[in-house]
């Protein structure tokens, strides 16, 4: 720690400074700010804990974001975009009992924005609720 000297003409500014009335009023400004911050997030936290009890878990999943990246505005159906896994049979179901005839193929599900390989591989896992049919990288899924 270095040892210098103030002249006592900077010193009695500093310490006039400090004992301003603007700058005791920024400080009253910037603590009442902290607290209004820290509120509003507690009310942001319980309005979202309050929201994700009232929504039923079928339209939860519908809600959030799948983890392939699928945009906050929806699913696009341009070949070129990224698809998103179907989630789980919930999704799966729901998506079926839209379709015509209960059946969508590789070509209706990537219209959707989804990949036929995780709508197949779900299928597989409950034959008694879905069908699948696998023609190489073509296919389709129904509903049973």
């Amino acid at each position: 720690m270095s040892t210098r000297s103030i002249d006592p003409e900077t010193l009695l500014a500093i310490l006039h400074a400090a004992k301003s009335a603007n700058l005791e009023k920024l400080l009253d400004d910037v603590k009442k700010a902290d607290k209004e911050v820290e509120d509003a997030n507690a009310k942001l936290a319980t309005a979202k804990q309050k929201l994700s009890e009232g929504v039923p878990p079928e339209l939860a999943s519908l809600l959030k974001p799948s983890k392939a990246g699928a945009s906050k505005k929806g699913r696009s159906s341009k070949s070129g975009d990224p698809k998103a896994d179907v989630a789980d049979a919930k999704e799966l179901k729901t998506l079926l009992n839209k379709a015509p005839d209960k059946k969508l193929d590789r070509k209706g599900l990537n219209a959707l924005g989804y990949k036929l390989k995780s709508a197949k591989d779900i299928a597989k896992a409950e034959p008694k609720t879905f069908g699948v049919e696998e023609s190489g990288a073509q296919g389709s899924v129904w509903l049973k």
